[in-house]
């Protein structure tokens, strides 16, 4: 695409600005669901909203600058995988932690908006699981076992922007909202459903063994 009347290029910087998350303490990791949330690399996988299967919890408060709110993006600045998948992808906090306080964990960037506009979040969740942004962003990283960008990275990937905000791109047809709409809360039900599964594997094992145990013990006695 070439600059023109209706397209200009920027950089994400001249719509974002990002801050890093809290490197937090193993110890204070907790298995009790009313403890605050906290968003790891873990909830990050490509072209997925927000991974619930890996959810953790944290027992301590913490400064508001590493607090999320519903709908804000955040973006994974690590990844230790040859695929190469998190690295620089974007995720949302979903509704479903409204009214919880939301903890942005470490290797995770929080991204703020400065032109508050809840289509262009949608658009730039869009462009970060773009082949071009991920192209460019993976050709950024640093290192070898562990991959890492920067954000210096992120703010200076260039890309082509409506110079008309009321551009079908941030109103699109009401057909294209449903099927976003869609899409996001069928991976909410997904996850949620992994997640309970999961944790329903794990009880069904703990009482296998508590009976094996009882049973064993039992006939020793």
């Amino acid at each position: 695409k070439k600059e023109d009347d209706n397209w200009k290029k920027i950089m994400l910087k001249d719509l974002i600005s990002v801050r890093g998350g809290l490197a937090y303490k193993a110890s204070l990791l907790s298995d009790n669901i009313d403890d605050n949330i906290l968003v790891s690399m873990g909830n990050v996988e490509l072209n997925t909203i927000f991974n619930f299967s890996n959810l953790k919890y944290y027992k301590e408060n913490v400064e508001n600058k590493y607090l999320g709110n519903v709908g804000d993006l955040f973006i994974c600045t690590r990844d230790v995988t040859q695929k190469r998948n998190q690295l620089g992808c974007p995720g949302i906090i979903p509704k479903l932690f409204k009214d919880r306080k939301v903890i942005i964990g470490t290797n995770l960037y929080i991204v703020n908006i400065l032109n508050s506009n809840e289509n262009i979040k949608n658009f730039l969740y869009l462009l970060m699981n773009s082949s071009e942004y991920r192209e460019r962003i993976i050709g950024s990283a640093k290192g070898t076992a562990v991959l890492m960008i920067t954000k210096d990275d992120i703010l200076n990937f260039e890309f082509y922007f409506p110079k008309d905000k009321q551009s079908s791109i941030f109103f699109p047809p009401q057909q294209k909202c449903l099927s976003f709409a869609v899409d996001f809360y069928t991976t909410i039900i997904v996850r949620i459903c992994q997640h309970f599964f999961s944790v329903y594997k794990k009880f069904i094992m703990s009482v296998r063994i508590t009976l094996f145990s009882y049973r064993y013990f039992n006939n020793l006695l």
